[in-house]
């Protein structure tokens, strides 16, 4: 696949996350409010997963790109960046999916009620969080190599930061506020809106010379 291809392929998983980040996250809240939470509360978190996927096929298509473009901090923050999302869309698999095997599953189904608490959910949220402070480093790493060697815009590196920090304050604001949770999704979802169009921009007047901003320093 060439270069090209690649990168309007990781663009389009970049503007489709933005997408999901925008309407998955207040969906989670309408039913994350209530004590218990509600009924569709885990199925929303089942959405949650594509736009993890697409978090994904996005760090790894800038890390193909980028290969020894960037310094070695920034590989090393891209290449955790990936792991990092990696991990929070096991975690999400893990605590979403996985207890759909369950006996209890079925009989949940057929009562109407929600699953009782398993031992997956515990291993799947620890998933996610250490999964999120990867992703938190990673692309702090890259933002600090964005800005030092210009390898990559700062904006692009800011927003690689930024995301563990925001899907985390979502997960907590989601069980107090519907309103404050939308403002962090809406926010999440253009910023990953504007990542997308940028990769594909690139990829449409750029070839081999991808995703270099301008030339390093010396």
């Amino acid at each position: 696949m060439s270069k090209r291809t690649l990168a309007r392929v990781g663009g389009l998983a970049a503007f489709l996350a933005g997408v999901f980040w925008g309407f998955t996250l207040p969906l989670i809240a309408t039913q994350a409010t209530d004590d218990p939470v509600g009924l569709r509360y885990d199925d929303f978190n089942r959405w949650l997963t594509l736009p993890l996927a697409l978090l994904l096929v996005t760090l790894v298509v800038l890390r193909a790109l980028l290969g020894r473009r960037l310094p070695a901090q920034g590989r090393l923050g891209t290449t955790l960046a990936a792991v990092g999302a990696g991990l929070m869309l096991l975690g999400n698999l893990v605590e979403f999916w996985a207890v759909m095997l369950t006996d209890d599953y079925v009989a949940a189904i057929a009562e109407d009620r929600r699953v009782d608490e398993w031992v997956g959910s515990t291993i799947g949220w620890l998933g996610f969080v250490v999964g999120a402070f990867l992703l938190l480093v990673g692309g702090s790493l890259v933002a600090l190599a964005a800005q030092r060697d210009r390898a990559l815009p700062a904006w692009v590196g800011i927003i690689l930061a930024a995301t563990a920090p925001a899907l985390l304050a979502a997960a907590v604001l989601w069980a107090s506020s519907v309103e404050a949770t939308i403002v962090v999704a809406v926010a999440l979802g253009l910023a990953w809106n504007a990542l997308g169009l940028w990769m594909r921009a690139r990829a449409t007047g750029l070839a081999e010379a991808a995703f270099v901003a301008t030339e390093p320093r010396a």
